[in-house]
C-alpha cells in the first residue's frame, strides 16, 4: 500500500513540475514577444568610470529583466569622452553583446534616432 501510494505522489509531483516548466517557457516566450514590440530603450551616460563601469555592465547584462527589455541594440551605453579605459572595456562587452551599442560623445544624437517626435 505504502508504495503504491508513494508511487502515486511521484507521478503528482513529476506532473506538477513538468506542468510547471512549460507554463514558465511559455511565460518567458510570451514576455519576450511583448519586450520587443515595446519602444524601450535602456540608456547609461557614464564618463571616466574605469574602476566601476565593468561591475556595472556584469550587473546589468546579468540582470534577467534588463536582457527581456533591451534588443535590437536598445541598450545602448554613451561615453561622454572618458579620458581613462572606459570606453576600451565597454567595447569588450560590445563584442559579447550583440543588442550592446556603444556610441560616443560626437554621436549622442543617436541615443533618439529610433523616436520620432509627433506634434
Amino acid at each position: 500500500m505504502f508504495k503504491t501510494l508513494g508511487t502515486v505522489l511521484i507521478c503528482l509531483l513529476a506532473t506538477y513540475g513538468a506542468i510547471y516548466l512549460l507554463y514558465s517557457v511559455l511565460h518567458s516566450i510570451y514576455h519576450r514577444i511583448k519586450a520587443q514590440s515595446s519602444n524601450i530603450k535602456l540608456v547609461l551616460i557614464v564618463k571616466d568610470q574605469e574602476d566601476t563601469i565593468e561591475g556595472i555592465m556584469r550587473e546589468i547584462l546579468g540582470n534577467e529583466t534588463s536582457r527581456s527589455l533591451v534588443h535590437s541594440k536598445n541598450f545602448v551605453v554613451l561615453d561622454m569622452g572618458s579620458k581613462d579605459e572606459t570606453l576600451s572595456i565597454l567595447k569588450k562587452f560590445q563584442r559579447d553583446y550583440d543588442y550592446l551599442h556603444i556610441i560616443e560623445e560626437h554621436e549622442k544624437e543617436k541615443v533618439f534616432a529610433d523616436f520620432k517626435l509627433e506634434c
